[in-house]
């Protein structure tokens, strides 16, 4: 979640890792089809492992512009380089197969809000996408319906979580998480959080915006905008949907339209890659330090449609 746009990046303080039992089956996760068929209706949404071993990586710097490949080359921890190659370049793989060229010549753009764009069209029309990563795992949200907006956290206890949910939250979704018992808190806390986010992201505005002007459910299911600037989300053409796309993560996924077909993939479509898991102990920096959508930025993890 995001302070402004522009501005630097909020980060979660983090107290240790917890325990996240809700996981959707592998099964729902399969390895993505080399050419997926793609209506106008459609979200496309994979799941990407940032974990590869060496010869993958080395593979992957092939696909990355000039001025990704300086990035890369200018992160002091070598985690985080890994981690962005991986990203930026399966960014760019799965968009590829949707504008058919190869992924180096994939154009992706920034609005004046920040929000990434591929300013061409596919041969469906209007191609929308958003990223978002935490620890090893990555998700890229595909459709050509709206602007997308997807979000992703690994579960870990908060320091001062009650506060937090105070200044980010709206008073009725703050009650409602003091409400519950102490031992399912801090995976509501994160399903607020990145239903919000994504919600956020799918705008564009960031926190820019106006959090007081919505209120999201904070229970596994269902994933809903409960109020929009006064007026039921519903009403208002939101729709949510909730992820636990691996163990220790949830996410969540927002459009300002219909969701007529979700199908999620694991990429690459080879299914050769060492699957998310949880980090042993949580990252110091907080939950993310950068971002797959925007690299040319200089603050590029605080854009609306970053991670």
């Amino acid at each position: 979640m995001r302070e402004a746009v522009g501005a630097r990046r909020f980060r979660l303080p983090i107290a240790g890792a917890v325990e996240a039992p809700e996981t959707e089956a592998a099964s729902a996760w399969p390895p993505s089809p080399p050419r997926p068929s793609f209506a106008p209706g459609d979200i496309h949404l994979f799941r990407v492992g940032l974990d590869v071993p060496d010869h993958r990586l080395q593979r992957l710097h092939r696909f990355l512009a000039t001025g990704e490949r300086a990035r890369a080359e200018r992160f002091h921890d070598s985690r985080d380089a890994r981690r962005y190659v991986v990203g930026r370049a399966t960014l760019r793989s799965v968009l590829a197969r949707y504008l058919v060229c190869a992924p180096v010549e994939v154009v992706i753009a920034t609005e004046a809000s920040g929000r990434p764009i591929v300013p061409s069209a596919c041969r469906h029309g209007p191609l929308f996408f958003n990223v978002t990563h935490a620890g090893d795992l990555a998700l890229v949200a595909v459709t050509g319906i709206a602007p997308i907006g997807v979000d992703v956290e690994e579960i870990h206890e908060i320091a001062e979580m009650e506060r937090l949910a105070d200044r980010f939250f709206s008073p009725e979704e703050s009650r409602a998480l003091r409400e519950l018992p102490g031992d399912l808190r801090t995976a509501a806390f994160f399903r607020c959080w990145t239903r919000k986010e994504a919600v956020l992201k799918a705008t564009g505005e960031g926190l820019a915006g106006d959090l007081g002007r919505f209120e999201v459910t904070l229970d596994p299911a269902p994933a809903r905008v409960v109020r929009w600037d006064g007026r039921s989300g519903r009403s208002a053409g939101w729709n949510l949907r909730h992820l636990a796309p691996a163990p220790g993560f949830v996410g969540a996924l927002a459009l300002r339209g219909p969701i007529r077909s979700l199908r999620m993939w694991s990429w690459p479509p080879d299914g050769r890659v060492n699957p998310p898991r949880p980090a042993s102990r949580p990252e110091p920096a907080g939950p993310r330090r950068w971002s797959m959508a925007s690299p040319e930025s200089p603050h590029a993890e605080d854009a609306p449609g970053a991670e």
